[in-house]
């Protein structure tokens, strides 16, 4: 009997812990007097189910439980408001600033915060990054300095520069955010192609690189149409195409090739060649 009691005590304790586990909250916000963050008014655990937690006007620090990472900023109105700023480890990583609709507007600073150094300075207006926009390398120095329309668009001067402040490309993409583009990590080129009018035209490149290993390769061209075709190579590894909608897939294989086109899920054709192709 005492077994049995004991074997029931056991499986309550290990059920207890995966309900507690399974009901770990994911954030805790603390509200504050004023914004010194010195005198605490309230404290409420948020779970993964409470998103639409209603927020009094205040000031806050947000912890999680996942991170060594907290926020502190002005609540107003349950959204964001004025300057919020990031700390992981106690030291300052990031500096957003708010307007009254809870969109970012204004600077939003990156830090490392193991260094203090720079990571970004972005500039936004209504929740779109707009204005001059810069990245920097370790130490400060500047790596990308370029200018952005609603987010995505580019607009006049954009400049790269090595991690010695040599510039390594600039092009001026003018009112209409027509010109070439280029990303360079230091000397190493790893995004390049055109753009007209906003629109991504022709072949796109993009490489990603691994210490001691082959570089990932994304190659897309894009049509006339706005629809595009992707290919994904990694050494000897080739990935699929996509188009908008439907889609055409490269599966690649000791050198050959074998292009399967889709229409609605549905193969049209499949061919197969004798050797890798690229379009």
């Amino acid at each position: 009997m005492k077994k049995l009691f004991l074997l029931v005590a056991l499986i309550l304790i290990v059920l207890s812990s995966c309900k507690k586990e399974s009901e770990q909250w994911n954030e805790k916000w603390i509200l504050y007097q004023d914004s010194l963050y010195k005198v605490a008014l309230d404290s409420v655990f948020l779970f993964s189910n409470d998103s639409n937690y209603i927020k009094v006007n205040g000031y806050y620090k947000v912890l999680s439980w996942k991170s060594s990472s907290y926020n502190v900023g002005e609540i107003r109105n349950n959204a964001k408001f004025g300057l919020w700023k990031s700390f992981r480890n106690g030291a300052l990583e990031a500096e957003e600033h708010y307007n009254d609709k809870g969109e970012l507007d204004g600077s939003a600073i990156n830090y490392d915060s193991f260094t203090g150094d720079l990571f970004s300075i972005y500039h936004f207006v209504d929740g779109e990054q707009e204005g001059i926009q810069k990245e920097f390398y370790p130490k400060n120095i500047l790596a990308r300095v370029y200018t952005l329309h609603k987010s995505y668009n580019y607009r006049d001067e954009y400049i790269c520069y090595n991690d010695n402040g040599n510039v390594l490309y600039q092009e001026n993409f003018g009112n209409d955010g027509t010109g070439y583009y280029k990303e360079f990590h230091n000397d190493t080129l790893f995004r390049e192609g055109a753009i007209i009018k906003d629109k991504f035209v022709g072949m796109h490149i993009k490489k990603e690189f691994f210490h001691g290993r082959n570089p990932l390769i994304e190659q897309t061209f894009y049509n006339n149409d706005g629809h595009f075709f992707k290919v994904k190579l990694f050494g000897n590894l080739k990935d699929a195409i996509e188009t908008k909608g439907d889609s055409i897939v490269y599966d690649y294989d000791k050198n050959k090739t074998i292009v399967t086109t889709f229409l609605k899920g549905t193969i049209i054709t499949s061919q197969s060649y004798n050797d890798t192709i690229l379009f």
